[in-house]
């Protein structure tokens, strides 16, 4: 006895098992929902306490005034991933650094997300700023702004 024999439909459930099995690898991303950072809070809750991250000794635009953003998805267990460096302004060498924070970031879900669900959100940095006026800072953290992400 053959193997087609004994399992006459194998072949027939192959291709729309395939079919089905995509369409929820491709429906998945979809139904990740963008949160701005300034409600974050309702979904995921940032509980890292601290994190260490390296900053270049020498580089390009180290001491400048800037801002780096970067993008990144919050998994079901409040890990980020596929992080993404979006802006430097001005370009410099400190956007790894951005990077590195943002993957040491842990969360445990908010009042709005007892299911887990994952987000897409981003997080923007301040470099350099601390002796500038509020309305040089706000300027210049506007052209890091990934609103409409």
């Amino acid at each position: 006895m053959n193997v087609m024999s004994r399992y006459p439909f194998r072949n027939s459930l192959l291709v729309p098992v395939t079919l089905l099995l995509a369409g929820f690898a491709t429906a998945a991303p979809a139904s990740t929902r963008t949160v701005p950072p300034d409600r974050l809070g309702s979904y995921w809750i940032w509980t890292s306490s601290a994190s260490e991250v390296h900053v270049p000794n020498h580089g390009q635009n180290l001491y400048k005034p800037g801002c780096a953003s970067a993008s990144y998805t919050i998994g079901s267990d409040g890990v980020p991933r596929n992080i993404k460096l979006e802006k430097v302004v001005p370009s410099s060498d400190l956007g790894p650094a951005v990077v590195e924070a943002v993957r040491n970031f842990r969360y445990r879900p908010g009042a709005d997300n007892p299911g887990q669900q994952p987000v897409r959100t981003w997080y923007t940095a301040q470099f350099n700023m601390r002796n500038l006026p509020q309305e040089q800072k706000d300027k210049l953290t506007a052209a890091c702004d990934l609103t409409g992400y």
